[in-house]
């Protein structure tokens, strides 16, 4: 099974994709850029790097805190449209 796993909690987020029990790629951000910036330009190259497209993702995992409610919220809400749009 794909994952994409994300984090936006604080202010050293990552994304990660996973394959079983497997970690593909992560990249990590580690920057005063806020998630709207970074976020999907990091999901892009995950998935390059992993020679995966979006509709290759089986399952999402994001991470609820602790921390900011703001970095949840960005999460969960990005996760949840994917989820939408993908199945």
């Amino acid at each position: 099974m794909i994952v994409l796993a994300i984090d936006t909690c604080d202010s050293r987020g990552s994304v990660a994709v996973l394959e079983e029990d497997c970690l593909l790629k992560v990249v990590s951000h580690d920057s005063q850029e806020d998630y709207s910036s970074w976020l999907l330009p990091a999901v892009g190259e995950c998935l390059q790097g992993s020679e995966l497209q979006m509709e290759d993702v089986e399952a999402y995992a994001v991470a609820t805190g602790p921390g900011s409610f703001t970095g949840v919220r960005v999460g969960l809400t990005t996760v949840k449209a994917w989820a939408e749009v993908y199945g």
